[in-house]
């Protein structure tokens, strides 16, 4: 887990260029009116992201242009105009080559030689070259892949020879959106992410690959293997029946030596994972036995027994895989760092924003948050390595209206300052229809690379490629919905009940006009018109199960009145089938979810 430092590559890269940048005629165009006269080379050693990155090269060239680039090995190219990928042999005689450090493995510098008329994207393994080649084509040719299926592609009848002289390096070595149509590997490659979850493969440049992927204490010491014979391995409980709703007793020296043992093997079992996951369960029985409580009182938190339990594993894999890591969580009940002890080198914190909490303002703006501040300066103070879990969604409503967009992109930032190594960004992970989620997955997945970006342009640029002709109203929408959270009173979490919604009657009047609009502006275009709907879902959500935020009564409500619930209820369950979403909240199904709002209509428009 190295700190990325791109600029002495990217020094010694652009120095090598000043020698090859001359005064000389202009380079031919790298397209004209549908031909080319590039190649597009690669060395003879390039690996499958190096050779995938020239697919993708040749196929946004041509869509944009109309041109084919043919890809050729550096021993058959022609010796003309070139785009040259990874390092060849023509990047590697530059003056500077014997002394250029090597790039990380997502770093990526490009460069012309306009006397040749050639162009360089050179970066580092897996991953660096083919993200070089998403930036030239994102960042200069105006490509978006905005979610699966929705992207711009531009349309040029030249493409000028490409005078750029970049180098890049994400901010965050670990970038996971995690929401359910940024899975797709595609999406994720082109939009540089690499979380554990995406699928992507080898030609994608692989991933932060995790083994074992948190709550992995059972994992660890079966308790249906040990509880019986061995409950002083687990928190003290009294009812058989939930012995999997237990911890490990942390300062049980057997329980280490098991734990030891199976990360090992784990580490043997899979050897292409880099994090393996040593943390607790999810629940909030900690032991208490005597080892556990008198560390827990001496290092000040549950975290302390904890991390000795983490560290001593660390040192025991250390020296067999030197470059593995292990990860553990900073979650409820050990989100306060220890007072003494120090996550070990190999190590990786992985802290929570959990509840209490304010998602609807910034982590630096709001008092419900300033517990989560106060850990998160103590934890990157101790530790080499910090990820964050931070959560972008509500997990009990995932399509309620959620204005939390405006604190992401504050928060982000704020992570980068305190020196936060990667991101989990938890959404709406089960089905499509979150609250903006395919926003949100772009947006942060852009600012994950770059947090000083300008998030403000980037949502406008979405609302733009994304909603197309409708664009306008949806943005209204989108700004009348965060403008209710302006008020410091107006806090929300990932559990907030629709009964406790800051929204006003007016802002949800004024939401459906916004809707209207959009869906009129839609017409026509089904696949536009389909994902407005799936966004206006959440406004129906509201009606089902808070109807008085309207101010409706009992019979406004009623069969055959203005507004019939049973009726809505009825199109909400075939717009829920027609549009794809599988998942109202983190733990039900879809019908399970029906039946409850079934109930809750049935009690609306009965009794007295």
């Amino acid at each position: 887990m190295i700190k990325r430092n791109v600029d002495r590559f990217a020094a010694a890269c652009l120095l090598a260029v000043c020698v090859l940048c001359r005064a000389v005629q202009a380079a031919p165009p790298l397209a004209e009116n549908g031909s080319s006269q590039y190649e597009i080379v690669l060395p003879a050693d390039a690996i499958a992201s190096e050779r995938y990155a020239a697919e993708e090269l040749q196929y946004f060239l041509k869509q944009i242009s109309g041109a084919e680039l043919r890809i050729v090995e550096e021993s058959a190219a022609s010796g003309g105009p070139a785009v040259h990928l990874g390092f060849t042999v023509k990047a590697l005689i530059t003056p500077s080559a014997k002394t250029r450090p090597a790039p990380g493995a997502e770093e990526f510098v490009m460069f012309p030689d306009p006397e040749a008329a050639e162009f360089f994207i050179t970066g580092g393994r897996p991953r660096g070259v083919l993200y070089g080649v998403y930036a030239f084509l994102e960042d200069h040719l105006g490509c978006r892949w905005y979610a699966p299926g929705v992207s711009r592609i531009p349309r040029m009848d030249t493409i000028p020879f490409p005078e750029i002289r970049m180098a890049q390096a994400p901010a965050f070595e670990y970038r996971e959106p995690f929401f359910y149509h940024a899975f797709d590997a595609d999406w994720a490659a082109r939009n540089r992410v690499n979380g554990s979850t995406p699928k992507l493969t080898d030609r994608h440049g692989g991933k932060v690959t995790y083994s074992h992927f948190v709550h992995t204490f059972n994992e660890l010491v079966p308790p249906a293997q040990y509880f019986d014979a061995h409950p002083e391995y687990f928190t003290h409980i009294t009812d058989p029946n939930v012995k999997d709703k237990t911890q490990l007793c942390v300062t049980n020296p057997e329980v280490l030596d098991i734990s030891k043992q199976r990360v090992m093997q784990w580490m043997d079992d899979a050897p292409h994972a880099t994090i393996f996951s040593v943390s607790q369960n999810d629940n909030i029985n900690y032991c208490l036995r005597e080892g556990d409580a008198a560390l827990e009182k001496e290092e000040g938190s549950p975290a302390g027994p904890l991390l000795h339990f983490v560290n001593a594993i660390a040192d025991y894999i250390a020296e067999k895989h030197p470059s593995k890591f292990v990860d553990t969580l900073a979650y409820q009940y050990t989100e306060t760092a220890p007072r003494t002890v120090r996550p070990r080198d190999n190590v990786i914190i992985r802290l929570c924003h959990m509840a209490p909490s304010c998602d609807t303002h910034p982590l630096d703006k709001c008092f419900w948050n300033a517990a989560y501040m106060k850990n998160l300066r103590a934890w990157t103070d101790i530790s080499k390595h910090v990820f964050v879990w931070h959560y972008v969604t509500n997990f009990n409503h995932y399509l309620m209206p959620f204005p939390d967009v405006r604190a992401v992109v504050r928060d982000i930032p704020t992570y980068h300052k305190y020196g936060v190594d990667g991101i989990f960004a938890q959404g709406s992970y089960q089905g499509h229809g979150g609250n903006f989620a395919e926003l949100k997955a772009w947006l942060i997945a852009k600012l994950l690379w770059n947090p000083d970006a300008d998030a403000k342009a980037l949502i406008e640029e979405f609302f733009r490629g994304y909603y197309g002709p409708a664009a306008a109203p949806m943005l209204d929408y989108f700004h009348a919905l965060h403008k209710t959270v302006q008020d410091p009173n107006a806090h929300a979490h990932l559990y907030t009940a629709p009964d406790k919604t800051f929204l006003p009657r007016e802002t949800l009047v004024f939401a459906d006009e916004c809707f209207d609009k959009a869906e009129a502006l839609a017409s026509g275009d089904d696949a536009l018109l389909a994902r407005i709907r799936r966004d206006r879902l959440g406004l129906t959500y509201l009606k089902l199960v808070a109807p008085h935020l309207y101010g409706w009564t009992r019979e406004d409500l009623k069969p055959g009145s203005a507004q019939d619930q049973q009726a809505r209820l009825e199109r909400f369950a075939r717009d829920l089938e027609t549009l794809g979403v599988t998942r109202l909240d983190e733990w039900h199904s879809r019908e399970e979810s029906l039946q409850k709002i079934r109930e809750i209509t049935a009690a609306q428009t009965s009794g007295d």
